[in-house]
């Protein structure tokens, strides 16, 4: 299955770039942003994505292809993501957003190669660089 994966490669590349993930965490849209906030404002919110792992974000990513990774586990990781963070007090109440989460992600990576480096500008996103594959 196709995700977008936390990397450190090509941070600094926009004055904006930060990164405080762990690389090679899962990455999902954070549940809300601010509704005010520029693309390269300080909250960060419009160009990041969060990791599930450190529930920190990041402002690259790299599309990987995670061949043992199925949708259901995909789902239950987003799920326990979501209520550790206290989005929802159970995974049952998390599963839509779950869901919703799931799909947006592997829809945006199935448009890039493994190995891309992808940045989001706002709702759009496109590859910074294209790196060998990293196993």
């Amino acid at each position: 299955m196709k995700v977008l994966i936390a990397t450190h490669l090509t941070q600094g590349e926009r004055r904006s770039d930060f990164c405080f993930t762990i690389d090679g965490e899962i990455l999902i849209r954070a549940v809300e942003e601010c509704a005010r906030e520029t693309v390269d404002g300080s909250c960060g919110c419009r160009r990041s994505l969060v990791g599930l792992d450190s529930s920190r974000t990041t402002t690259t990513f790299r599309c990987a292809d995670i061949a043992d990774l199925t949708l259901d586990q995909l789902l239950d990781k987003i799920a326990a993501h979501l209520v550790e963070n206290g989005w929802f007090e159970t995974e049952a109440a998390a599963f839509v957003q779950a869901r919703f989460q799931a799909n947006q992600i592997t829809k945006i990576a199935e448009k890039y190669p493994e190995g891309a480096i992808v940045e989001r500008r706002g709702e759009r996103y496109g590859i910074r660089r294209y790196v060998a594959r990293v196993r």
